[in-house]
């Protein structure tokens, strides 16, 4: 029914467990919720910022950056073609450096670490029906 409003749908099951996760304080005052590390230590420069633009589309790039915001901020994968390869990311922030680039930060399956994408050399974004459990603080939500 929603899905020419929205670019995928959560597993219903993923957001009842995150729901219950929230609602526990009621029956559970003292039990502590999940909560993801922050990203790691990150030497910003002057000029960085961070950002989850709104919009289909980043301004100057053609990337259809809303689908990437939305999936963070709804915890599902992401899949998209960079460099020529076919990637599946999890989606965590993105970042406007002090050179103009922006990146978006992610964790490719199958990687060791969180990695930094120039969005300017992602191509063909789309969100996926697969569900992540956060490593680190999902910045697309806190705007």
């Amino acid at each position: 029914m929603l899905a020419h409003q929205l670019p995928a749908l959560p597993a219903v099951d993923h957001v009842l467990d995150r729901v219950r996760d929230l609602l526990r304080w009621i029956d559970e005052p003292a039990a502590p919720l999940r909560i993801a590390r922050a990203l790691p230590a990150y030497q910003a420069g002057p000029l960085e910022t961070t950002i989850a633009p709104r919009g289909g589309f980043y301004w100057g790039g053609g990337q259809r950056l809303e689908v990437v915001r939305f999936a963070g901020a709804n915890l599902l994968m992401i899949e998209f073609t960079y460099n020529g390869k076919y990637r599946l990311v999890e989606p965590y922030s993105l970042r406007r450096r002090g050179t103009g680039n922006l990146l978006l930060y992610g964790w490719e399956q199958g990687a060791t670490s969180i990695k930094a994408f120039d969005t300017a050399k992602i191509r063909d974004v789309a969100v996926t029906n697969m569900p992540f459990t956060p490593r680190y603080q999902v910045e697309f939500t806190g705007l």
